[in-house]
């Protein structure tokens, strides 16, 4: 399932700390196939998966010309992944979903959809007994305006239904407006969905002008992440940040559905939140909790 990963330790970082990351490495319980995790989910050991991704993290980190820079980030980086495999022993620590009795599909050679309510996406019907609708994402500056009101256009002539675009700030926000009525005027009513990462006050700003909204839950209001450690999370530290993401959710939520817009919660396996990664580890449990 996993390849041995080497890397060299970085100056300042002891030859004791650098071998026992290595034994930790070599002997943890993750299983080496995926036949071998199907029938035993529970040995996929926390601590190996986390070994693997600092070992990776480590060998990119001790590759920089900056020597002090390097041994701050690389003792972080060890920091980070001690913290989370500590929170694998810890109590309440829930072990790795199987697949259902069956797996997820009856017959290879039918599709199976799950019935759920639809969702309108602009003019576009998603969910339930309606076509599966075709997304794709622009490549260009959402600034730019010209460019991007093209793309779309080629993408529609194409047969594409929905349309991302990267909303980084309040300048692609207003940029949203303009790409919106231009598309209009030319015939075009392609759905527009801005990709939010970091900043709530730009989707509230882009929500008055684009079909759906996406965010990104491991970064909506805990911004980037630092590779700062987590020595401890109580109750109070696991209200608070939850207080925070619903103070800046809930006024976007309202305004989409006044509007009868939509929103998706996006989640993305690599970029999970400090706090998400401290309590549940790499897992799929820490994409779960940080989507609801």
């Amino acid at each position: 399932m996993f390849a041995t990963t080497a890397f060299t330790a970085a100056p300042g970082v002891s030859t004791g700390h650098a071998a026992g990351f290595s034994r930790n490495l070599a002997s943890s319980a993750v299983p080496h196939t995926p036949a071998a995790a199907a029938l035993d989910p529970s040995a996929a050991d926390s601590y190996g998966a986390a070994a693997l991704v600092g070992g990776s993290a480590l060998a990119l980190l001790t590759a920089t010309s900056k020597r002090s820079k390097a041994q701050r980030r690389t003792q972080k980086a060890f920091r980070l992944v001690d913290n989370i495999a500590r929170r694998a022993d810890a109590p309440g620590t829930v072990d790795l979903c199987a697949a259902p009795p069956g797996g997820y599909c009856e017959k290879l050679e039918k599709c199976e959809r799950r019935k759920t309510r639809t969702v309108m996406v602009g003019s576009v019907p998603v969910g339930s007994d309606h076509p599966i609708a075709t997304q794709t994402m622009t490549t260009t500056l959402t600034s730019d305006v010209e460019g991007t009101v093209a793309q779309i256009k080629k993408c529609a002539d194409m047969g594409v239904d929905i349309a991302r675009i990267t909303v980084q700030g309040m300048t692609e926000a207003k940029a949203c407006e303009h790409i919106k009525r231009r598309l209009l005027e030319d015939g075009y009513h392609t759905p527009i969905v801005a990709d939010i990462h970091f900043t709530p006050k730009v989707a509230l700003a882009c929500a008055d002008f684009v079909d759906k909204v996406r965010v990104n839950p491991g970064n909506f209001t805990s911004g980037r992440k630092s590779f700062d450690t987590i020595s401890e999370l109580t109750e109070e530290d696991i209200k608070e940040a939850q207080a925070g993401i619903e103070a800046a959710l809930v006024p976007l939520v309202l305004k989409l559905k006044e509007k009868g817009k939509a929103m998706r919660i996006g989640v993305n396996h690599g970029s999970l939140a400090e706090r998400i990664l401290f309590q549940y580890g790499d897992s799929p449990e820490g994409m779960i909790a940080s989507a609801i």
